[in-house]
């Protein structure tokens, strides 16, 4: 049975559709106060998410978790080639070398955008963090699924489809993963046949460059639109509370 707080607390979302994230203070009897964390807009609650899901926060569960905006996602300097270099705020990849973004992809439709700034040999895909990120090209190994410059797909050292495309600067490459095929765009159109299946691991988006090519990572304004049911890539963040403070919650609200 869903308790009379946890209904009070979806039913201040109610006046606050617009929020992401926010925090009140509700004065309880006893002088008691909850913080309250507004976790979801309210379409989740049109969707019809329960209070054992998408507010279980609220009834005391741990290991609730809330998906934050991407803006703070870039490309990872921990997870750098030795010879790659990473400017314009996070999202440039030079010099020689490949790049994994700082979060994976987690959510179960995911969309993003490299542009072509200049011309070389370069790569744009998925990798695990087990992949060797110094050693170009990536996709020679098994944890990283790359289209090259020359269009050929490559994992493993097998080039398993080809793109038919000629790639110049300034075109802007699609990337979309379902968890199921990983699909490749140029300027908004699905390339035919240039997709991955079966990749496995905890994936990220990947990025090697080589011989001056310049790629910038784009994680927020799409240039062309995403495909039905693709979002950005988001930050997964975990809520657990420490085990005092959960049993507060849960003292108040059960």
């Amino acid at each position: 049975m869903v308790s009379t707080r946890c209904v009070l607390v979806q039913s201040f979302a109610l006046f606050c559709p617009s929020l992401i994230v926010c925090s009140s203070a509700i004065s309880l009897t006893g002088g008691l106060t909850l913080w309250i964390h507004v976790l979801q807009p309210i379409a989740n609650l049109v969707m019809g998410n329960s209070c054992c899901s998408c507010w279980q926060f609220y009834c005391g569960s741990k290991g609730a978790k809330q998906r934050i905006g991407n803006s703070e996602i870039t490309l990872d300097p921990l997870h750098l080639g030795e010879e790659g270099v990473i400017v314009k705020q996070g999202l440039r990849l030079c010099g020689s070398g490949g790049a994994l973004a700082t979060a994976p992809l987690t959510q179960s439709k995911t969309y993003f955008e490299v542009t072509i700034q200049t011309q070389g040999h370069w790569g744009i895909g998925l990798a695990t963090r087990q992949a060797d990120l110094n050693y170009v090209p990536l996709g020679l190994c098994e944890y990283s699924w790359m289209m090259l410059s020359d269009g050929r797909l490559l994992h493993r050292n097998t080039s398993v489809a080809l793109a038919a495309a000629d790639f110049d600067e300034g075109d802007v490459i699609g990337v979309s993963f379902d968890h199921v095929e990983l699909k490749f765009f140029l300027n908004g159109s699905l390339l035919d046949g240039a997709s991955f299946s079966g990749l496995r691991g905890t994936l990220y988006p990947c990025l090697f460059v080589d011989q001056g090519a310049i790629l910038d990572l784009e994680l927020v304004n799409f240039i062309h639109d995403s495909p039905t049911g693709f979002l950005p890539l988001m930050v997964e963040q975990d809520l657990s509370l420490g085990d005092h403070e959960d049993d507060s919650l849960k003292a108040l609200l059960i």
